[in-house]
């Protein structure tokens, strides 16, 4: 993971986080915490361990309490909201490539599109955008970890679509 921050800062990676498997503890949790925050990591998809039969984890020893495992969900996906929010914060100023997907009904930000690292974009002054479009887009702002907004910045070109 570093090595692609390094090479590549704009990259957004992702981890799966399982929490409350049997016999987890404590300590066990905080260093998983400890460990992702330490990462370059930009979002997390946080899972609550669930038995369920007859998988065998069901009837392993030391079952962690499920109102624990809600409190570290809870705080995994605080942990990932965060880390999320940061990650956009250092994108405004920087000129990212987005994939316009949809026109929106705020007059402020009339398209939706997707930036080649994953992030939400919403596109002002973009009246002569269409759909389908890869655009230059200037990061001016972000959202609370939801998206970023931004202005067009440079060329743009239609995308091919098939259809069936």
């Amino acid at each position: 993971m570093r090595k692609i921050n390094q090479h590549f800062d704009e990259a957004a990676i992702g981890a799966d986080v399982l929490t409350g498997f049997p016999g987890e503890t404590n300590r066990e949790f905080q260093n998983t915490c400890d460990l992702i925050e330490s990462l370059p990591i930009s979002y997390l998809h946080v899972f609550p361990f669930s038995p369920r039969s007859p998988a065998p984890a069901a009837n392993y020893p030391d079952q962690v309490p499920s109102g624990i495992i809600k409190q570290r969900a809870l705080a995994l996906s605080e942990l990932g909201r965060s880390k999320k929010e940061k990650f956009y914060q250092n994108m405004t100023g920087r000129i990212l490539e987005v994939i316009t997907e949809k026109k929106t009904n705020n007059p402020e930000f009339c398209i939706k599109g997707l930036s080649s690292n994953y992030i939400p974009v919403y596109i002002e002054g973009c009246e002569t955008i269409e759909i389908n479009q890869i655009v230059n887009c200037l990061v001016t702002n972000n959202d609370q970890g939801l998206s970023v907004s931004g202005i067009i910045c440079g060329n743009k070109h239609r995308i091919k679509t098939e259809t069936a």
